[in-house]
């Protein structure tokens, strides 16, 4: 160990032993090594900037304290196999107690870069999709700007770690501060898990929320591609809902203003046709598999149509059942066809009453 020369007993060696003591904290050129003064031994203290040209080893621990007096210390510690993230190698950054209860971990582990903001104690799961490590891990909140993703391959931008959720732990999207807010709200979109037993499992909820505007504000719109680089709006809800592009715009509350039309099965109606197949042919064979067809028992005379409507105010085949509106209609054409069949009827006593006044 270095010693400043001793006073009256140093003959010949006392620049020798001077140099020695002075090489410890200095350059050999005299300038002030201040890596040397971190690697003494015990609490040193090296006041104003300091200039290392190269590292700072601890040898005794595996951790390093920066300290500011009085305030705060931050300390970097490496930890082999550490258990508290999953068992990997990590330099782990804290505070002194009285910050943060979360570290900064520098894991150590291939695959490429690592960093985790992470509770102590609490294991960092690796991704399920890949059975790898993230690269990025946060426990709590996390606040940033634009989201741009680089990666060619087919990507998972949000995925849940938990199984097993209940349908109540949704997942919402917000395009603002909040959605059913007039003051900072505005479009969302919430999704539920399936949990097999809750009202709303897997539901998924588009929310439209404007309070004031022209056009198609407070909407839900679906588009789809147009042209080269355009898009149009196939379907909008607003009050009520528009399909392709009505005239007219949103005819109000629950009501549908379609630009085409209905269809069901590949056609706008099934025609009936069975009646007038039965009343021509005493059959139904090409229309047998018409709604409707293999029921019919034939038409009615006109009295029994008359003493039907007279006991039950309505006529045959037609019930108090709910049914949609193609049902309706190709019982309504049955019966336009059972009409036709009448008038020709009445031409037919017509005709037999001119030949016998001629």
């Amino acid at each position: 160990m270095a010693n400043l020369p001793t006073v009256g007993g140093s003959n010949n060696t006392w620049g020798t032993e001077l140099n020695a003591y002075l090489q410890v904290e200095h350059n050999t050129d005299g300038t002030h090594n201040a890596a040397k003064v971190l690697m003494m031994a015990g609490n040193q203290t090296a006041s104003g900037n300091k200039v290392f040209n190269g590292g700072i080893t601890t040898e005794i621990s595996n951790t390093f304290t920066l300290y500011k007096a009085l305030t705060r210390s931050w300390i970097f510690t490496f930890t082999s196999t550490d258990t508290a993230v999953g068992g990997v190698n990590t330099m782990a950054l804290t505070t002194d107690g009285v910050g943060s209860a979360l570290k900064l971990y520098f894991p150590d582990t291939a695959g490429g870069m690592r960093l985790w903001l992470w509770e102590p104690g609490r294991a960092v799961p690796n991704l399920p999709h890949t059975g790898i490590p993230p690269a990025l891990a946060v426990w709590g909140d996390l606040l940033i700007g634009d989201i741009i993703c680089i990666e060619s391959n087919p990507m998972t931008l949000f995925m849940r770690q938990n199984t097993g959720l209940p349908s109540t732990a949704t997942t919402q999207f917000f395009s603002a501060r909040a959605i059913n807010n007039d003051t900072d709200g505005g479009a969302g979109i919430t999704m539920a898990p399936d949990d097999g037993v809750g009202a709303e499992s897997g539901k998924l909820r588009l929310i439209a929320y404007g309070k004031g505007g022209t056009g198609e504000y407070n909407s839900i719109v679906l588009s789809t591609r147009s042209g080269v680089g355009t898009l149009a709006d196939r379907v909008l809800i607003n009050l009520g809902m528009r399909v392709g592009a009505p005239t007219g715009g949103d005819k109000g509350m629950g009501t549908i203003n379609i630009s085409a039309d209905i269809y069901k099965n590949n056609a706008a109606y099934t025609n009936p046709d069975y009646v007038l197949e039965k009343w021509a042919t005493g059959k139904i064979e090409k229309y047998i598999n018409n709604e409707g067809a293999k029921t019919y028992d034939g038409i009615m005379s006109i009295d029994e149509v008359r003493n039907y409507a007279q006991l039950h105010h309505r006529l045959p085949r037609i019930d108090d059942k709910p049914k949609g509106m193609f049902d309706r209609t190709d019982i309504l054409l049955e019966k336009i066809e059972e009409l036709y069949i009448y008038i020709f009827q009445l031409k037919d006593e017509i005709e037999k009453l001119k030949g016998k006044n001629d």
